[in-house]
């Protein structure tokens, strides 16, 4: 049973003429939710090898290409890419490749967040526009509005990390928040618990908030690792 859960990957609902490429998406996704950026980059680039036209493929690896491997021209490429390739595809995938366009290839984070709102109210229960419109609102210096946003996304898909390390920095940097900031490692850690980054990040919040025993035994594991 054990091996079963550990296989067993959400599949995103994407087009594509692709099976393999919809599951290599599927880990993908995953994997980046792990904080595995290299891993999903991987997986993206193979469902791109079984499906060069999977605009969502070029969308999820474009931002990830952008956002942490430094990565700006290609990135932007493949977002223009997907954005010609989404001509047809279900509303959802379309406007999210479009909105994605608009924050990262025209750096327009006001239409970005237009842009992902309209999305959060037309698909109330879809995890990534929320998350995506915190970012816009932090971006655009609206920090309090950004929080529920955060939350809304870590409740609508309990598999996520994202909105909780979105979370976790904005309480402890912002609003000096540090038992807020370890609510939300806790429950990094218990979505992600290899992640060795997200028990550094749990035994920081408690080392501010003075729990130093706890935190020194997680910091020792961590270096262990």
């Amino acid at each position: 049973l054990e091996s079963i859960d550990e296989a067993d990957i959400p599949i995103v609902t994407v087009a594509t003429s692709s099976w393999e490429a919809l599951k290599y998406l599927s880990m993908a996704r995953s994997a980046w939710w792990a904080g595995q950026f290299d891993e999903a980059v991987g997986l993206l680039e193979l469902a791109l090898g079984k499906d060069p036209q999977f605009a969502s493929a070029k969308r999820m690896l474009g931002v990830l290409l952008i956002q942490f491997k430094g990565d700006r021209e290609r990135g932007k490429q493949l977002l223009r890419e997907a954005l010609v390739d989404a001509q047809g595809l279900p509303q959802f995938e379309y406007m999210m490749i479009r909105a994605a366009n608009k924050q990262f290839v025209d750096e327009d984070l006001e239409a970005a967040l237009a842009e992902y709102e309209l999305i959060c109210d037309l698909y109330p229960d879809e995890a990534a526009p929320h998350n995506n419109s915190g970012h816009m609102l932090l971006a655009l210096g609206r920090t309090e509005e950004a929080l529920p946003m955060f939350e809304r996304a870590a409740e609508l898909d309990l598999t996520v990390t994202p909105p909780l390390i979105s979370l976790y920095f904005v309480y402890l940097d912002h609003f000096r928040g540090a038992a807020k900031a370890t609510e939300a490692a806790r429950r990094l850690v218990d979505r992600a618990p290899q992640n060795v980054n997200f028990r550094v990040m749990l035994a920081w919040s408690l080392a501010a908030q003075g729990q130093l025993d706890e935190a020194l035994e997680l910091t020792r594991a961590a270096v262990a690792e």
